[in-house]
């Protein structure tokens, strides 16, 4: 028994994975799809609420400026994601089948979510230097943890969007069968959830890049082509 799994299986293996995240992805923008007038009301709520106070949503902390942002945007970012989970699917299958491009373009999923961190990294910096520049007090009290304040509760916002209807629907299914308990507001940590992939799929770009892969697609290439 090998204890290093094949390069024909570890490609296997981060198809089907790539084809499950398209999936739940795919059934959490059809919930979102069904829940866009709500949000919409939502949004429009909110925003007459910061006018009567006046506030914008500027002045919000951040992830309640993402919240605000997501809902004033619903069905544009709903189709964003209904395209990413289409996106996975057919990356998922077509790398199953060692499909050349597959492999470009599920590298450049996996450092997606890096890259979307290391802006929201940059814009947070950006944003601390100018406050520091008019209240150093403050600056010097939120420091280098504000940072973490801001990436955490923006990542599992995020991810809560993409995956949360789909996994929600999921236990409610597993609940009522008697497995589990039904589920609360603080059912899984997504934060954690949102770091967790992020690492994982910075992984899988990573080894998508191995020689041993790199064999493997291209000594596929020429049985694709006569075919």
């Amino acid at each position: 028994m090998d204890i290093i799994p094949s390069p024909r299986r570890i490609v296997g293996t981060i198809g089907i994975g790539l084809f499950v995240v398209g999936g739940l992805i795919l059934a959490g923008g059809v919930v979102n799809l069904a829940l866009a007038p709500s949000r919409t009301a939502d949004a429009k709520l909110a925003m007459a609420s910061l006018a009567s106070i006046g506030m914008s949503p500027q002045n919000l902390p951040p992830v309640f400026a993402l919240q605000f942002f997501m809902a004033s945007y619903w069905l544009p970012l709903v189709s964003v994601q209904l395209a990413l989970s289409a996106l996975l699917l057919v990356v998922g299958v077509r790398l199953l089948q060692r499909r050349s491009w597959a492999r470009t373009a599920a590298e450049i999923l996996g450092w997606s979510p890096t890259g979307s961190l290391a802006i929201a990294s940059a814009v947070w910096l950006a944003t601390w230097l100018a406050a520091a520049a008019t209240d150093r007090e403050w600056a010097m009290s939120v420091g280098m943890a504000g940072l973490r304040m801001w990436l955490g509760p923006c990542a599992g916002t995020v991810m809560q969007f993409l995956i949360g209807p789909a996994v929600g629907i999921a236990w409610v299914i597993v609940a009522r069968a008697g497995f589990v308990a039904m589920p609360t507001n603080d059912l899984v940590p997504w934060t954690t959830v949102g770091f967790a992939l992020t690492i994982t799929a910075a992984a899988v770009a990573l080894v998508l890049r191995l020689p041993v892969i790199s064999a493997l697609f291209r000594a596929a290439a020429p049985i694709q082509e006569a075919s």
